[in-house]
């Protein structure tokens, strides 16, 4: 059986959007957060090759990426990409953040972005869902599975497509987000996850006595 660990929505429903907005100067901006450490596993750099696609049709879209350097190397590709194809003002690094600053973050923003992999990040597409905001993951992200079978996001390999649906859309998106804020309150909590782990055990028990 499959046991989804749990996402602290209580937490991460709560955040202060207006505090982040001022902080990071959102005003104005379409604004795309991509949460992680800068990480090729992470795929930043898709993130910021959506950007370029997109930024003609939306001109205010800003990218925000928050997170510590964790790859050096990884970053400089990011920031060479950036400069060649004029899109510093269409992105924004926010280094190294707290719980309370990020959960003000994606409350702040109107999408979540993550094109990753496979392996990691499974925790901050969820978190974003419970600030009521919409989120796009890869079709690889280990929990797009879920994602699709419960209409909690978009599953897509056209992350561009897809940002400039939900910024056409923006109202029918963010009723989907809130419906998909309410399904991991009800089914994604800790609570939940420890009911269902104790089960496991018990039933496993039992089988073997």
């Amino acid at each position: 059986r499959l046991i989804y660990y749990g996402v602290n929505h209580d937490f991460f429903s709560k955040g202060k959007a207006e505090k982040a907005k001022k902080k990071f100067n959102l005003k104005n901006n379409f604004v795309v957060l991509q949460s992680g450490m800068i990480i090729d596993t992470k795929n930043q750099l898709e993130s910021v090759k959506t950007i370029k696609k997109v930024k003609e049709k939306i001109p205010n879209v800003l990218l925000l990426l928050a997170g510590k350097v964790a790859d050096d190397k990884y970053k400089k590709i990011i920031d060479d990409y950036i400069k060649e194809n004029s899109l510093e003002k269409n992105v924004l690094f926010t280094g190294n953040l707290s719980r309370e600053e990020l959960r003000d973050l994606y409350k702040a923003s109107d999408v979540g972005l993550f094109p990753i992999g496979k392996q990691g990040g499974w925790l901050a597409p969820f978190e974003m869902l419970c600030s009521g905001n919409l989120i796009i993951v890869s079709e690889e992200f280990g929990a797009a599975s879920l994602i699709k079978e419960f209409n909690l996001g978009i599953v897509s390999k056209n992350y561009a497509n897809s940002l400039l649906e939900i910024h056409k859309n923006n109202k029918d998106y963010k009723r989907q987000a809130k419906d998909a804020s309410l399904f991991i309150k009800k089914n994604l909590s800790w609570k939940i996850f420890t009911e269902k782990m104790i089960k496991a055990y018990r039933d496993a028990w039992g089988k073997k006595h």
